[in-house]
């Protein structure tokens, strides 16, 4: 192996190397993206306030005439 072929190879495997950490960057980037909007979603999930209609017996005896009619 001459030196000019060497340097080529130590050359390409410099590129590789970086090309390896700026995937890592960018894979440790869309990682966190992903567990901020998890935790948003999640935080926004429970802060929900949930609600329950009375029941019927509970209005003071208020009973209707009919069948509810669709509003």
């Amino acid at each position: 192996m001459n030196a000019s072929s060497a340097r080529y190879g130590i050359i390409k495997r410099k590129k590789a190397g970086v090309m390896m950490y700026w995937t890592l960057i960018v894979c440790l980037i869309i990682a966190a993206v992903v567990l901020v909007l998890a935790v948003v979603t999640t935080s926004k999930a429970y802060a929900y306030k949930h609600t329950v209609d009375p029941h019927p017996n509970e209005h003071g005896g208020e009973q209707q005439a009919g069948p509810k009619q669709p509003q």
